[in-house]
């Protein structure tokens, strides 16, 4: 502490029960690090994104009870919060169903329809009727799905439920984008972020900002330092990390590798 600022002295360092290992950055040392989130993909996160998505499926009608036609069907684990489903060829329906997996809830915190594959024109979408929650608020009803915040969400307080999906008259899409419960740590289309990492008694140094563009950032870094990521469009959990093999460990998760530090 200095005249009430703090100040940073030395390189941040961690204590493998041997000895004191410290994070120096190589600047003579680059490497290309994938940046897929800014705080730690921990267990009970995995959890809520997968416990009531495997095995939901997506069917298509032009009549509430009548014949429907299955678009998609989740069978593979998620790992991101963004699911895009595009289609090779346009589909026309009026209703989209989103079914639960068999003996489950359905758990989701956005679903989108575009015209297009570039996400820019987004079909309006009324749920066709309500469905019952398992929290009885309006912050944790069926709405939220359609309210274009990936971190408000619905569960529904029966298995084996059905949200149906109205846009008025038969409609041409060409895309559908469905996210689960999530805590929108994830990058995210269009956010903007800056990299920093730390350089001893410099202090932390910015590696520059990008506008994501996907669902993955890549900065070129120096060789074992401690980085830091920043939304600066929105959100403030983060957590600290170190690249190991091009891929991010948080602080939280250390299985530390003596390659990173010296």
């Amino acid at each position: 502490m200095n005249n009430g600022n703090i100040k940073t002295y030395g390189y941040p360092f961690v204590y493998d029960k041997q000895r004191i290992i410290y994070f120096k950055p190589d600047t003579s040392q680059q490497e290309i690090a994938c940046l897929k989130r800014k705080y730690p993909f921990q267990e009970y996160l995995f959890k809520y994104l997968n416990r009531n998505v495997i095995g939901t499926t997506i069917e298509g009608s032009n009549s509430v009870s009548g014949i429907k036609q299955l678009l998609y069907r989740f069978t593979d684990t998620l790992f991101t919060n963004r699911k895009a489903i595009s289609f090779s060829q346009p589909c026309q329906f009026r209703y989209l169903h989103l079914n639960s997996p068999i003996d489950h809830r359905v758990e989701l915190a956005e679903f989108v329809v575009f015209r297009d594959t570039s996400e820019t024109q987004a079909i309006p979408l009324q749920l066709y009727r309500n469905v019952e929650g398992l929290y009885p608020t309006d912050q944790y009803s069926a709405k939220c799905v359609l309210d274009g915040n990936p971190l408000t969400f619905f569960r529904s307080r029966e298995d084996n439920a059905t949200l149906i999906f109205d846009m008025g008259n038969v409609t041409e899409f060409k895309k559908i984008l469905v996210i689960p419960r999530n805590d929108d740590n994830f990058i995210e289309p269009g956010d903007h972020y800056e990299l920093f990492y730390q350089n001893g008694s410099d202090g932390w140094k910015s590696l520059g900002q990008q506008i994501a563009s996907s669902k993955e950032l890549y900065f070129t870094v120096p060789h074992g330092a401690i980085f830091w990521l920043r939304n600066l469009t929105k959100g403030h959990e983060e957590q600290l990390f170190f690249i190991q093999e091009g891929k991010q460990v948080f602080s939280c998760d250390i299985n530390f590798s003596k390659e990173n530090a010296s």
